[in-house]
């Protein structure tokens, strides 16, 4: 993804003829071996829709979810924090539409580790002290 553009407002990806084709992609994390899957708006590749439908035009697929997209990002419904060193942000991932546009001056470095916890139930606790996990 590193030769595509992102569209201006951070929601997507240009379509210029640049990706990769789908041969081309390793299906498992060269470093360790193991199954890779990326889910990101940006890099869907067609959609399957509720009629069965497969959209495929790749074109048309960023234009869709690009549109899905977009009605979330007024204004109203948008936090964007100007960072500072040492600031840390916690967000709902599920809930939550979460990406760049580029507030950094030339030689600033952004730092961004993601720890996801999806289950299909909502953790619980925390546990009472001296209480060990099941």
């Amino acid at each position: 993804m590193t030769a595509l553009a992102t569209s201006s407002d951070g929601l997507g990806l240009v379509s210029e003829g640049k990706e990769l084709a789908l041969a081309q992609l390793p299906e498992r994390n060269p470093e360790r071996w193991q199954l890779a899957l990326l889910i990101y708006p940006s890099a869907v590749r067609q959609l399957h829709l509720g009629d069965g439908a497969v959209v495929e035009d790749l074109e048309r697929v960023r234009s869709i979810v690009h549109s899905l997209q977009r009605g979330r990002t007024t204004l109203n419904r948008v936090y964007a924090h100007d960072w500072d060193e040492g600031d840390f942000a916690l967000f709902y991932s599920r809930g939550t539409l979460h990406f760049l546009v580029g507030a950094f001056v030339e030689d600033e470095v952004r730092l961004f580790r993601q720890c996801n916890v999806v289950a299909s139930e909502f953790p619980v606790g925390p546990l009472p002290e001296g209480t060990v996990a099941a």
